[in-house]
């Protein structure tokens, strides 16, 4: 997962503790049962502040266990037009971290999601979805190496 130097949240910006600057129900509540990045993605939506309306996704990023599911997802959102990043956490406590704009593409829609990755590499572990040569790759990190997927077909990459 791209990484930038958090700087925290900015006072008043409403990023101040659990639940981001999200309205009430638009989706706050943590993550109780294991789900696949595609299927917490909305929930992590839902945490960013109103005021951000541009927000792409750049990366996602999580425990895999064998089934490619997690309690615990940290997505990454770039604000173009504030300049930002918001890192967005599923897990049994959520929260949105304000940190300095990555500036990596937007991973788009057409992502295979983390359960066909995981089938693909046979492994499970850490797993991120990001940007590798103008293409979504999933990455999968286990025990003794690591495993690429083709992100748009699950063409194992190795």
């Amino acid at each position: 997962m791209p990484k930038g130097n958090e700087t925290g949240p900015a006072a008043g910006s409403g990023l101040e503790g659990s639940g981001g600057g999200a309205a009430e129900g638009q989706g706050s509540e943590a993550v109780a049962n294991p789900v696949s990045a595609k299927s917490g993605l909305n929930n992590a939506k839902g945490l960013l502040p109103s005021y951000i309306k541009d927000a792409s996704l750049v990366s996602v990023s999580g425990a895999c266990g064998n089934d490619g599911k997690t309690v615990d997802w940290q997505y990454s959102f770039d604000s173009y037009a504030k300049n930002k990043n918001f890192v967005v956490t599923i897990s049994g406590e959520t929260n949105v971290r304000e940190t300095l704009f990555t500036f990596s593409n937007a991973l788009g829609d057409n992502w295979i999601d983390s359960d066909a990755a995981v089938r693909a590499c046979g492994k499970s572990g850490a797993c991120s979805i990001e940007m590798k040569d103008s293409s979504p790759v999933w990455t999968i990190i286990y025990e003794g190496g690591v495993c690429e997927v083709n992100a748009l077909n699950g063409e194992f990459l190795g």
